[in-house]
């Protein structure tokens, strides 16, 4: 079991949002993370955006962050530091929208990285408001930071081996079609390749995770969501995820499924009542290895959920929760089962 607590305060110190030409903030940043094992991790940023117009239909802006990172893991002190600079121009005219920038990443403890990354997007409204096409090439460093990374798996080690992740390339395209009345629709397909990228990883018979950075991982795949959406009375929808990974010195990506779907509906009687169901469709995934190095699998999984709200007044309402209705016996962490069947029921007061 761990207890922790993460502080984030934030401050605008100096802004102009009055100008037609020039807008600018210089925001300023405190994050702490405290837990019972005295483990510490506090972050300064400095983040500074501008923006002007240079031109009727010339936008430029400069977005940038600085942090200055201090923690203590386990008695192992070490301070280092993130900078993301990101200047771009922006071009827009009737129905097209194309961005040209560069993305320049720094990172310094013990050692220093210098990066930088194309940032290019573009859109185009093929139909008036009814079909857009959109394609970019990004990438960037992400600044990992147990901060952030306690709460995606509670259960890390208490020294776990913490570096950024660098996304070399990040090709995609796109499509969003608002082509019926109630229904919205985007199609969306990727590629990219990552150096570092990090996976949770426990053994067999183990309870914490450690952090693995896989030297050279690509992964290609597409997203396709569909919605309906009446009035907000009637609402159903699906999003279904589809991928593949290729790993390079790290066996799998752990805990993550190829194909992910999922599914609701809800319905609302005369503002009173809530009714709704949400369905997760979860393909094979590897979840750990064996003492042999053989892959530990799971299967297909359905986790069904019903729940229902009554509202009395905008202030007080009760509901209740029926979940994983099929009392599906799954994984969302090797060794971490959900449970099978699980009712909640409760009273929610609004100030």
């Amino acid at each position: 079991r761990n207890t922790y607590t993460r502080i984030d305060l934030g401050v605008s110190a100096l802004s102009n949002f009055n100008s037609e030409k020039i807008n600018y903030d210089i925001g300023l940043q405190f994050e702490g993370y405290f837990d019972r094992y005295t483990n510490r991790e506090l972050h300064m940023s400095i983040l500074p955006d501008l923006n002007w117009e240079v031109a009727d239909n010339y936008h430029a802006n400069i977005s940038s962050l600085l942090t200055f990172t201090s923690f203590n893991f386990d008695s192992a002190n070490l301070n280092r530091f993130f900078l993301d600079f990101t200047p771009s121009v922006t071009y827009r005219n009737n129905q097209f929208i194309a961005q040209v920038g560069l993305k320049v990443n720094s990172y310094g403890d013990s050692t220093s990285q210098f990066r930088a990354y194309p940032h290019l997007r573009a859109s185009y409204e093929l139909v008036e408001k009814k079909l857009k096409a959109s394609v970019g090439l990004i990438g960037g460093m992400e600044y990992n930071r147990w901060y952030d990374l306690i709460e995606q798996n509670r259960y890390l080690v208490r020294r776990p081996d913490i570096r950024p992740t660098s996304n070399q390339f990040h090709f995609f395209v796109g499509l969003d079609a608002n082509f019926a009345k109630y229904f919205t629709a985007s199609v969306n397909g990727y590629s990219k390749r990552v150096k570092d990228q990090l996976i949770f990883f426990t053994p067999e018979k183990g309870a914490f995770f450690d952090l693995l950075y896989d030297s050279s991982f690509v992964e290609t795949g597409s997203e396709i969501t569909l919605l309906f959406n009446k009035d907000d009375k009637i609402r159903a929808g699906f999003t279904g995820h589809f991928r593949n990974f290729q790993t390079s010195n790290i066996a799998a990506n752990f805990g993550v499924a190829s194909t992910q779907i999922d599914i609701f509906a809800s319905y609302n009687f005369a503002d009173k009542v809530w009714v709704s169901t949400e369905i997760y469709l979860y393909g094979k995934r590897t979840m750990s290895l064996d003492s042999l190095g053989n892959p530990l699998d799971q299967g297909f999984v359905a986790d069904v959920n019903l729940s229902a709200d009554y509202r009395f007044s905008k202030r007080i309402s009760i509901f209740l929760e029926l979940n994983n209705l099929l009392g599906s016996t799954y994984n969302n962490w090797h060794n971490y089962q959900v449970r099978p069947f699980d009712i909640k029921a409760g009273a929610t007061l609004s100030f």
